[in-house]
């Protein structure tokens, strides 16, 4: 079912308008998640994403931001073609006009959803045009949990929130607006998400991280940190484990629940309980208050070559060890055939093992080998990511594949 775009009505709910309106001009820093998120909220709608057009040829209609959506979604839309191919959102691309899909069950045609990686609980979807001065520059869809056409007026307002979108956009108000994650990867520029609430910190962070050619968002608090992670999928997270509000060691846990990214853990407990609950709970590293810029950048140095690593060839790339498998080029450990998920430092520090299977590696080694130069006395980083790797590499049926030996290191078993 299509519906031509129309203007010069009212809108149903000023409120919900003004709100996103607001976001939109808020400052030259807004990015488009903030804003999606914003809408989502305000809109009613539990599932919300936004495409823009890439400028390459043929042009790509690339993901920029999303809420709600489940990780299959998320992966199966990070960049659609214009035109049928690419559903729903494709085809409102194509025609500049809305398209909504009453029930993907019945029209495989124009809703590949197996292709299109929508889960079951996804029976509905929409797809509205942001478009510009000069023409199309995206599209806004949304994905319901019942069959039937969206609510009366929430084709209208996205209609209007488009609009705001396309404005901010041409006004240069949107970071997002042309880079999608293949442009950002083939640039080579890392992004940070900065969850910080001192306002001070925040901007020596962030000023220093971007003359260095980074790409900084921030967060004042941790009720925005688990989207921002999913939408703008940041290749390191700095997390202050202060925050006001927000329980810094809960959300260290719930980022590396849903994600392998990068965290670093910024706190002025100096403590080794501390140090220790963060590591397991998932954090790469973890840097005490105050600290200085050239610290901060040899750790955040030292955490992307883990979480980004350049391929080395090596001569085995696939080692087996019991009825555990390590693809070294691939980056994937299976056990008994079943794929086990490691974090990039868990997998640094399996392949370290791997590659010297049979011989006894030491704890300065390791620590210099995985986390870098400076690192050899943080003895506790090793044992708890030796203890994680344990727990997820070893069965009930064959003893631990790392042994331990007494203030010397770690061994891998040969066979």
């Amino acid at each position: 079912m299509r519906h031509s775009p129309r203007a010069g009505f009212a809108p149903a709910r000023p409120s919900v308008l003004s709100v996103v309106d607001q976001l939109a001009a808020a400052e030259p820093s807004s990015s488009l998640p903030v804003i999606v998120s914003a809408a989502a909220r305000a809109l009613g709608v539990d599932r919300l994403c936004v495409h823009l057009l890439s400028k390459s040829d043929p042009p790509i209609l690339r993901r920029v931001a999303a809420v709600g959506l489940p990780e299959s979604l998320l992966a199966a839309n990070e960049e659609l073609p214009v035109g049928r191919g690419g559903g729903p959102v494709g085809l409102a691309a194509e025609s500049g006009s809305v398209v909504v899909e009453e029930d993907v069950r019945h029209h495989p045609a124009r809703m590949p959803s197996t292709r299109l990686g929508l889960p079951p609980e996804v029976l509905s979807c929409w797809a509205v045009p942001i478009v510009g001065r000069n023409g199309l520059l995206g599209v806004v869809s949304g994905y319901g949990a019942t069959t039937g056409p969206p609510r009366a007026d929430l084709v209208e307002l996205v209609f209007l929130y488009a609009g705001y979108v396309a404005a901010a956009i041409e006004r240069g108000r949107l970071r997002d607006q042309a880079t999608g994650p293949g442009d950002r990867a083939r640039s080579g520029m890392p992004r940070v998400l900065l969850v910080e609430d001192d306002r001070n910190l925040v901007d020596l962070v962030r000023s220093n991280l971007v003359v260095r050619g980074y790409d900084v968002t921030v967060s004042n608090d941790g009720s925005e940190v688990l989207w921002r992670v999913e939408t703008e999928r940041p290749d390191l997270v700095l997390v202050d484990l202060m925050l006001c509000g927000s329980d810094g060691f809960e959300l260290c846990r719930r980022i590396r629940e849903r994600s392998a990214v990068g965290i670093i853990v910024a706190s002025p407990r100096r403590g080794e309980h501390d140090k220790v609950q963060a590591l397991n709970l998932g954090a790469d590293d973890y840097m005490t208050k105050p600290f200085g810029v050239e610290e901060l950048m040899a750790r955040i140095t030292a955490t992307l070559r883990r979480t980004r690593p350049t391929p080395v060839p090596v001569a085995e790339p696939t080692v087996t060890i019991g009825d555990v498998v390590v693809d070294l080029d691939a980056r994937a450990v299976t056990r008994a055939g079943e794929m086990i998920h490691l974090t990039p430092t868990e997998f640094s520090l399996l392949r370290e093992l791997v590659l010297h299977r049979g011989k006894l590696l030491s704890h300065a080694t390791l620590l210099r080998r995985i986390w870098g130069p400076g690192y050899e006395t943080e003895t506790e980083y090793i044992r708890v990511y030796v203890r994680r790797l344990r727990s997820k590499l070893t069965s009930p049926e064959r003893p631990s594949l790392i042994t331990t030996e007494p203030r010397a290191g770690y061994r891998l078993m040969a066979e």
